[in-house]
């Protein structure tokens, strides 16, 4: 089993690191295209792989499974991280004289690589990820 989680998180790390291009992560959560894509690079790896690690039968209905959680997880989950810097910049920018001028000027100038909110939102992102494959590989194999 710790020999299937293990592979399962490394042909993750494949597909959602490696063969995700910069435009897709950009995207994919607001282009439903561009997540579809992502989807079916997901669904694939982890399939393909996955039979060397379990009955194929298993690995396409944990697949399955994984592409959708994937889905619903990278759907939403940078959905939020973007409202809540909207909530942030505009709750800055009602201090300033000019709070919508103030709120403009910070949108144009956010910088996310800055915000450590951006990257602890990766590691939720990445947690949620690890967990549902874990999950799916206990349950199913």
């Amino acid at each position: 089993m710790v020999i299937t989680i293990v592979g399962l998180l490394f042909l993750h790390f494949v597909a959602d690191f490696l063969l995700q291009s910069r435009e897709m992560g950009k995207k994919k959560s607001q282009e439903f295209h561009w997540l579809l894509q992502h989807l079916i690079i997901q669904f694939m790896i982890v399939y393909l792989g996955g039979c060397f690690l379990m009955d194929p039968r298993i690995a396409f209905r944990l697949s399955l499974l994984n592409a959708a959680i994937h889905g619903i997880i990278d759907w939403n989950i940078w959905r939020l991280y973007k409202l809540n810097v909207h909530y942030r910049i505009k709750k800055d920018a009602a201090q300033y004289g000019n709070p919508q001028e103030a709120y403009d000027l910070k949108v144009k100038g956010w910088q996310y690589w800055e915000d450590h909110y951006f990257y602890a939102t990766i590691g939720l992102d990445q947690g949620l990820h690890s967990i549902t494959l874990v999950l799916l590989a206990g349950w199913l194999t």
